[in-house]
């Protein structure tokens, strides 16, 4: 008789769980080259109208279909703050801003800091009061506006391709962006050139292995679109192989991923209308950390991933990532 209640038997059912059977395939025949590496991209689901392959060589999720940089740059240049400055704005985001600095304060002393996709400044206008030497850039110009109006802080309106590599950063932080972005790939090339020898860099990314399963699990069931405002998907959904993967290929050593904290909204929204769903939150968060602690390190099942890189050995003291 199996022994369920072994944490080695529940862990190893969990580790299975999630790693995609091939056999949910069958009877789809939506096939693409992946965008990274041009391995052989399966069908994976269907979310909102849009599909979703998954590479069975590097392991990205991608949305299947033709798309440009060009056409990326545009969506978040038209429209995108109408619909989204709520969330940068309302202070959703502060309690994960404010982490972000610890994070970056037990592997470096404050110093030049790069946030791509700043929107309207508020993790740069903490990360100054933390005593940083701070910069930024968005594609949104309403959002560089925001921020400039809001904290008087200039962030540049572009992409990382028009910062100049003779800049040098100690850090660099993409929160909720990489994702978003028309190719992952080159923005951690970007951020490897722009970075000191012994800079960090800093990732938040929705758990694409988290998402893509529950919504599998629940689209099984017929509940998938009632699971929508728990689940993130953009051009990109990064699983924690392929985020690894990807950075070890671009030179960062000592990477390290770990479940990050869920952003709740602020009081008001989160009392009159979101307190189910912060609840929903931070339960399946606090499941995940429980998971990555008994997995060792090895099973990341929260909604949100951050992952910490290095650029190269740190020889000074008290600079190391694992303090």
């Amino acid at each position: 008789m199996l022994d369920m209640g072994r944490p080695s038997f529940v862990l190893g059912e969990i580790k299975r769980i999630m790693i995609a059977d091939e056999s949910l395939n069958l009877g789809f025949s939506h096939n693409k080259r992946c965008p990274y590496c041009k391995g052989k991209g399966k069908f994976l689901f269907e979310y909102s109208s849009k599909s979703y392959g998954r590479c069975s060589e590097c392991d990205l999720i991608f949305r299947l279909g033709p798309y440009s940089y060009q056409n990326v740059i545009e969506t978040y240049e038209n429209g995108y703050f109408d619909t989204y400055s709520i969330d940068q704005l309302g202070g959703s985001r502060q309690g994960i801003h404010t982490h972000i600095l610890g994070v970056l304060k037990k592997s470096i002393v404050p110093g030049k800091l790069l946030d791509v996709g700043a929107g309207c400044g508020d993790f740069l206008h903490l990360a100054k009061t933390d005593g940083w030497e701070v910069a930024g850039l968005d594609p949104s110009s309403e959002s560089v506006a925001a921020g400039k109006d809001r904290y008087g802080i200039e962030i540049l309106h572009g992409t990382l391709k028009d910062i100049s590599e003779e800049k040098k950063f100690d850090a660099i932080t993409f929160i909720n962006v990489l994702d978003h972005t028309a190719e992952p790939w080159a923005e951690v090339e970007a951020a490897m050139r722009l970075l000191v020898p012994d800079g960090i860099l800093y990732l938040r990314f929705p758990n694409g292995l988290m998402h893509a399963n529950m919504l599998r699990t629940a689209q099984a069931f017929g509940i998938g679109h009632s699971i929508y405002r728990f689940l993130v998907f953009h051009q990109f959904s990064m699983t924690p192989r392929f985020i690894q993967n990807i950075l070890k290929t671009k030179g960062f050593i000592h990477i390290r991923t770990a479940c990050s904290l869920p952003s709740i909204g602020d009081l008001h929204r989160l009392l009159q209308r979101q307190f189910a769903a912060s609840a929903v939150k931070y339960a399946a968060y606090l499941t995940g950390l429980c998971i990555e602690k008994a997995s060792f390190n090895k099973i990341f099942l929260s909604p949100s991933l951050e992952v910490t890189a290095l650029k190269h050995p740190i020889t000074v003291p008290g600079r190391s990532v694992f303090k």
